[in-house]
């Protein structure tokens, strides 16, 4: 049967759309009704405030809209690159050669808490590669060479097998620095295949203290961002079997360096409609179940690591756990799920619903229009929806970097913001405004916890209409 009319398709995207709204009101006016104490920050009331403004006003000034068009120059993309490049290589450079201090300040000046070495993340990653390379058991507490057991995936200790050392401690400033390089043409990729707001929304994004903390570090999600958007690009330069293997490769070994990446497996649901697109599939399943189980005490070490960290302070934390712990009737410290932890996933539940709906509203036929790019767009958005809300959402718990996996949603969801129809452009204006919300205002976590879980489930549930349209189309 053909999906209902127009307008009983409106109908439901605007309810979703109300529910969405009232449920993170609901959220959000807890928070401001929190009775402080000893053991809650005094300013969240302030802050659960300020979030449901902002959170209001990205929802109903997008909907006074008929029509929102802009216009974008040729060159908008490389400005948009140039920026990122300018905030996150200029300090680098400043840093090499010799003017740290100047590298600070501007570093405070954005809000980016700097760590004890350059590129911290990616040196702490490569001194357990060397301290592998010596023997080392790097798992195992006081094992004299880490200060801490590594938490990282077995994955990650291949690194050390590349000739010439290069993946070594001693070689992280260059390393990093070519992390920057290489980072800075992927927001060149992500701008050129976004559309008006879109690239507003992106170009916002990269000032976001989210995005620049992911490029300070030199974090290992950056690298798995890499690999999302490299796996699309493959794809759809060369659509043949052996390219969604090679995509699956690279999303399997992301997987060994963190577990969670795995998820981005949903990026392979299209070879569902592939000939002999099930071998591939198949393969990666079972590759990720086998090595699930032979490192099956490095899952559990992973998945332990979080588990302590409620920090209350509002920089530079996201999360469920965090959010609820500043909510009415939540401690931040229970293994089990409270009202106010329900109440959140229900969030998720309802923006992840508004956005099938949303993309199924366009019927059938729109469906069949299309394209292979705007099916690979989806698939990107899924992935990056789905690594924000693994660790966010359901993990409960992500430093401010995580916002950065939000940019991958930008590409599909700037495209419907082009509509002549407000039932079309309006829920894809509010979910790239609360994008932009979420990587920047990671100072406030209980605005920045809930626009990225609106934005990164809505686009889940658009992107898995867009990629289940084969079947969705005979329905």
């Amino acid at each position: 049967m053909r999906c209902v009319s127009a307008q009983g398709s409106s109908r439901f995207v605007l309810i979703f759309g109300v529910l969405t709204y009232l449920f993170v009101a609901l959220v959000l006016g807890s928070v401001i009704v929190r009775s402080t104490d000893e053991t809650v920050n005094p300013s969240v009331p302030a802050l659960g405030l300020t979030a449901l403004i902002v959170v209001s006003a990205a929802f109903f000034i997008p909907s006074l809209l008929r029509r929102f068009s802009l216009e974008i120059r040729p060159r908008t993309a490389h400005v948009i690159a140039g920026l990122s490049a300018l905030l996150s290589i200029g300090p680098w450079l400043i840093t090499a050669l010799g003017h740290g201090s100047v590298a600070t300040a501007i570093y405070q000046g954005l809000r980016i808490p700097q760590g004890p070495v350059q590129f911290w993340d990616l040196n702490l990653v490569l001194q357990s590669v060397d301290c592998s390379q010596a023997g080392v058991d790097v798992y195992a507490a006081n094992n004299g060479c880490l200060a801490n057991p590594s938490i990282y995936g077995p994955g990650t200790l291949w690194l050390g097998f590349v000739p010439g050392d290069i993946f070594s401690a001693s070689n992280s400033t260059w390393l990093g620095g070519i992390a920057l390089v290489i980072s800075t043409a992927m927001v060149l990729w992500l701008a050129r295949n976004s559309t008006g707001l879109g690239q507003m929304a992106l170009l916002v994004s990269v000032l976001g203290a989210g995005w620049l903390l992911i490029l300070e570090r030199g974090n290992f999600d950056l690298f798995v961002m890499w690999i999302a958007v490299l796996g699309v690009v493959i794809v759809r330069r060369w659509p043949t079997l052996w390219s969604w293997g090679i995509a699956a490769s690279l999303i399997w070994l992301a997987g060994t360096w963190k577990y969670y990446p795995f998820v981005l497996g949903i990026m392979l649901i299209p070879l569902l409609f592939v000939r002999r697109g099930w071998l591939v599939l198949g393969g990666f399943v079972i590759a990720t179940l086998a090595f699930a189980v032979l490192t099956w005490s490095n899952v559990q070490l992973s998945l332990e690591a979080n588990s302590d960290m409620v920090d209350l302070g509002d920089f530079v934390v996201l999360g469920r756990v965090p959010l609820v712990a500043r909510m009415l009737g939540g401690d931040g410290a229970s293994a089990t799920y409270g009202w106010p932890d329900l109440l959140v996933l229900g969030l998720g539940l309802v923006a992840l619903v508004w956005g099938a709906v949303w993309m199924w509203s366009r019927g059938g036929a729109g469906l069949r229009g299309i394209s292979d790019q705007g099916v690979h767009l989806a698939g990107l958005a899924a992935g990056g929806s789905a690594l924000y809300l693994i660790s966010v959402l359901v993990g409960g718990f992500g430093y401010a970097y995580k916002a950065s996996f939000l940019l991958l949603l930008i590409p599909f969801l700037s495209r419907p913001a082009n509509s002549a129809s407000p039932r079309f452009f309006v829920p894809s204006a509010i979910s790239l405004v609360l994008i932009a919300v979420g990587v920047v205002v990671v100072w406030n976590t209980a605005l920045a916890t809930s626009a990225g879980v609106i934005a990164a489930a809505f686009a889940l549930g658009a992107a898995g209409v867009v990629l289940m349209k084969p079947v969705l189309r005979k329905i």
